[in-house]
């Protein structure tokens, strides 16, 4: 037990110094870190401002020029040279702080200007994503990588030139190895410390284990010679320990001597209860006829029991077994009456299922009559209402015929009075033309008179003109509606001979809608009639599909009852069936077991 808990504290021990360790080496690593991100922000500042500043002291307009490309390398740089080194100057910047300006060209980035000397100039220089995003945002960027055995602070700073964006970036740069060697001088060797710390552990560990793990293999290969009977190894070496667990080996083999005596009794105990268990086998099994060999001890005892046992499962299975017989029996000739039951229940509930299709269709089919029967009637009512309405418009319109026949009547008389009142005006027209002739003749007289008279009948002679110059007028008037009249009489003649065809034909329609009226009145009174029959056979076909459709649901009870029976017959059918299965198996069941006579 003392040598169990020395193992156990020497692994505990073992692994708390392994997480000390990796604690102080996690926590060392931390600090590291942190002092170094603590170095890069401070410095980033300090480049930022230094950045800001030397963007400001820059001439614009040179580097406007510098942007559009107006200025050589060789121009520029002695330009750029003289303002950086008067920057530094001023404002005490140290000399490893590098400052350049950049241009974005196409995909790679190219220097125009390296406070370091000229013939870092117009050389292509990698492509930086932060370069791009200062350029397009309008806002410094930095990056801090690692350059070989620099560490290089860069921050980028874009150039607005009259709030312009250019394609020009100031790059301010700082290698911060010099501060960041003392932290590592520091880091390193410590992990180196503590690494050798736990090798040497480790050697402590294996040289302390070693008389441990001796001891741990000897007592092994004696438990082994244990569990196979043979006798125990003595150690070859002295050792403390394990001690208690060697001298406790030597107590376990004498104990052993013991347990192999008890064994042989045990043994033949199993033997004779392995005999039983043979019989018990055979009895479960179904073989009765068997015997257990009785004895004086305990076990014999158990075999008593069990022959007694035997003879009253026999008698029992016997008593089982006839009565199984008689139940098959009956059940046999149960299950042939409710055979026929059922069958003769089918039979009925599908002549039923029959008889009620055919009702079904007897009921579609008087549906479908009565159905057609109401159209029907309906298309008869219908007829005679466009009859009636057909017959009262033929009436209106042999009213309107004859009232049409009397207004040409009418309008043949009053054209007949029109002819003659013109051919009246045409007589008058021509007096008048005949009045405007002698008027004429007579106003010539007296112009010819009223000349002779000299200047006494200038004055009759003017009137005599105007006379003439009227009677002129009405002759020609005259002739005018002479023209007029005889375009009248030729339009009223016209007229004439159009209003006699019009009432001939008048009188053609006024026969023919008097014998459309009597046709008519003859349909309205057959439509009468075949309205009044199809509305009696629409009744009729009511009654007699109330009546079906009664019919039709008592012979759907009958079959629904039909079926029950034959679900019913069915069901006590397959509950025989099965009671007869059961008493099969039953009887298989028996039929296992041998019996004695």
């Amino acid at each position: 037990m003392r040598n169990d808990i020395r193992t156990l504290f020497t692994k505990i021990s073992i692994t708390a110094f392994l997480l000390f360790l990796i604690a102080a080496i996690g926590a060392t690593y931390w600090q590291f870190t942190h002092e170094q991100d603590r170095l890069v922000l401070c410095k980033y500042g300090e480049l930022s401002f230094v950045g800001t500043a030397y963007l400001q002291n820059l001439p614009a307009d040179t580097l406007l020029m510098a942007d559009q490309g107006k200025l050589t390398p060789e121009d520029l740089y002695p330009i750029l040279q003289k303002r950086t080194r008067a920057f530094k100057l001023n404002y005490e910047i140290p000399q490893n702080i590098q400052l350049k300006i950049i241009r974005l060209k196409d995909t790679a980035t190219e220097i125009i200007f390296d406070d370091r000397g000229s013939q870092y100039s117009a050389k292509a220089y990698d492509l930086w994503l932060q370069m791009k995003e200062a350029n397009k945002t309008d806002r410094e960027t930095w990056r801090f990588v690692k350059w070989g055995k620099a560490h290089l602070l860069s921050v980028i700073h874009p150039v607005k030139i009259k709030q312009t964006m250019t394609g020009l970036l100031v790059l301010s740069q700082e290698d911060l190895s010099a501060y960041l060697t003392p932290i590592q001088n520091i880091f390193y060797p410590f992990a180196l410390g503590a690494l050798g710390l736990f090798v040497l552990f480790e050697i402590f560990i294996f040289l302390f284990l070693r008389p441990l793990n001796r001891s741990l293999k000897y007592l092994n290969e004696n438990m082994k010679r244990l569990r196979e009977g043979k006798p125990l190894l003595k150690p070859e070496f002295s050792s403390k320990c394990l001690s208690d667990e060697i001298y406790l080996l030597g107590d376990l083999q004498t104990h052993s001597k013991e347990v192999e005596a008890i064994k042989k009794e045990r043994e033949e105990e199993q033997k004779q209860i392995k005999e039983f268990l043979s019989i018990v086998t055979a009895a479960a099994e179904g073989d009765f006829t068997v015997k257990a060999n009785v004895t004086a001890d305990a076990l014999g005892a158990l075999s008593d029991s069990f022959n007694l046992m035997i003879d009253d499962l026999s008698v029992l299975v016997r008593d089982v077994k006839k009565a199984a017989m008689q139940v098959a029996d009956s059940t046999e000739n149960i299950l042939t009456n409710i055979d026929e039951m059922a069958k003769g229940a089918v039979d009925q509930a599908a002549q039923t299922e029959n008889i009620t299709g055919l009702a079904r269709e007897m009921n579609d089919l008087i549906s479908d009559t009565n159905e057609s029967a109401q159209k029907a009637a309906q298309s008869a009512q219908k007829a005679r209402d466009v009859a009636t309405e057909g017959s009262e418009i033929v009436r209106k319109a042999i009213e309107g015929m004859h009232n049409i026949r009397d207004s040409v009547r009418e309008s043949m008389k009053q054209v007949r009075f029109l002819d003659e009142n013109s051919t009246r005006i045409g007589e008058i027209s021509d007096f008048i033309s005949e009045i405007s002739s002698r008027t004429n003749l007579l106003a010539l007289n007296a112009s010819i008179e009223a000349a002779r008279a000299g200047e006494a009948g200038k004055g009759f002679s003017v009137v005599a003109d105007e006379i003439r110059n009227l009677a002129e007028r009405t002759t020609t008037s005259a002739e005018e509606i002479s023209k007029l009249i005889e375009a009248i009489q030729k339009s009223v003649s016209l007229t004439l001979q159009n209003i006699e065809k019009g009432n001939q034909e008048v009188g053609k329609g006024t026969r023919l809608m008097d014998s459309a009226g009597d046709a008519l009145r003859e349909i309205l009174e057959k439509v009468n009639i075949s309205s009044d029959s199809a509305t009696k056979i629409s009744e009729a076909t009511k009654d007699q599909t109330k009546f079906s459709r009664q019919i039709t649901i008592s012979l759907e009870e009958i079959a629904g009852i039909a079926r029950e029976t034959a679900d019913h017959a069915q069901q006590s059918k397959e509950a025989a069936a099965q009671l007869e299965a059961l008493s099969m198996e039953l009887n298989k069941a028996v039929e296992k077991f041998k019996l004695s006579n």
